[in-house]
């Protein structure tokens, strides 16, 4: 069988494996994070402190609701903001939103050609941990820069940021560019551990 067609084949058996499983277990798969991404977005905003986080079904959809207020005295523009446990925002995503790019990664590994099928195995190995990774981070970056727009619009309209721009490029097409870089970068990661392994094989075997 050729290379073409064995990488055929293997995004065929994702194509069959993965959408199925994302349809029917997404929503738990994240729901398990919830807690991870409560803790991650004070690290990505820490002027913001989590009093709730959760995921809920509304008009159909499944949503990642968080609600925050100020952890510390913040400065917006020219307007300083001081911690008020009576004020409080909430921002919303659609929580299937983080999936996209951990199932493009694990279409990209499947379609990339492949020597040995030890070195799919080693590449999976090496996807799982960067895709958890990404799970717990997508949703948190969506929200803060959320969180963030809010209180620009509220003391500082017409300001931006960098963060407050991360939804725009994840719309946009950059779970996709995600998804494809962590896939490179785990063949490329495993090839080269491959080629140091190979010498050091042959040496033992002689």
């Amino acid at each position: 069988m050729s290379s073409a067609h064995a990488s055929l084949l293997r995004l065929l058996l994702a194509a069959v494996v993965l959408l199925p499983a994302t349809w029917l277990g997404g929503d738990a798969v994240v729901r398990a994070a919830v807690p991870t991404m409560g803790r991650v977005l004070p690290w990505i905003a820490p002027d913001f402190e989590v009093q709730r986080i959760a995921m809920e079904k509304v008009r159909g959809e499944q949503r990642l609701t968080i609600k925050v207020n100020l952890s510390r005295t913040t400065i917006v523009g020219t307007r300083v903001l001081v911690p008020d446990p009576r004020g409080s925002a909430t921002a919303h995503t659609l929580a299937g939103h983080g999936l996209l790019a951990p199932l493009v990664a694990a279409f990209g590994i499947a379609g990339w050609p492949v020597g040995r099928p030890v070195e799919l195995l080693a590449r999976l190995a090496l996807l799982l941990p960067l895709l958890a990774m990404w799970l717990v981070l997508d949703a948190p970056l969506v929200l803060a820069a959320a969180l963030w727009q809010l209180m620009l619009d509220a003391v500082a309209p017409g300001t931006s940021s960098l963060l407050v721009k991360i939804p725009g490029f994840l719309v946009g097409g950059g779970r996709i560019v995600i998804g494809l870089a962590m896939a490179a970068g785990v063949v490329y990661a495993v090839n080269r551990l491959f080629v140091r392994l190979l010498p050091v094989t042959a040496a033992t075997q002689r």
